[in-house]
């Protein structure tokens, strides 16, 4: 489990520093610590609950899915989300901008598994 604060940096150090198209991502990712790839593309973190994908779309261009497991709660990551620009409401869900660049999300609502609750940000490439 992490903070949503860390969660947050997470994206920004991984997806936003990869933009356009998120090419680096995977080796920013993998530069935070020792990883496991899976055969459907998602790389897990060895030493925190938080996973990548670069997967296309919506539309046109890409997206960067960090997914995590946080104690902090839904409203701590809108919080920290809140960094980039305002939070506004749309079909998305819970959405910002990070820099005038980029589109970035909470995906869906909190899972829960194992007694974790998991959360989903997203981060659209520029279209």
């Amino acid at each position: 489990s992490i903070s949503a604060t860390r969660a947050v940096s997470f994206l920004t150090q991984i997806c936003g520093a990869s933009l356009p198209k998120f090419r680096s991502a995977p080796a920013k990712f993998a530069a935070l610590g020792p990883v496991r790839k899976s055969n459907t593309g998602i790389i897990y973190s060895g030493t925190d609950d938080v996973s990548l994908k670069i997967s296309d779309g919506p539309g046109a261009g890409k997206t960067c899915s960090l997914v995590f497991s946080s104690n902090d709660g839904r409203a701590a990551v809108l919080k920290a989300l809140g960094q980039y620009a305002p939070v506004l409401t749309t079909d998305f869900g819970p959405t910002t901008m990070y820099q005038n660049r980029a589109l970035t999300f909470l995906a869906g609502t909190p899972r829960e598994f194992q007694d974790r609750t998991y959360y989903n940000l997203r981060m659209l490439s520029e279209r």
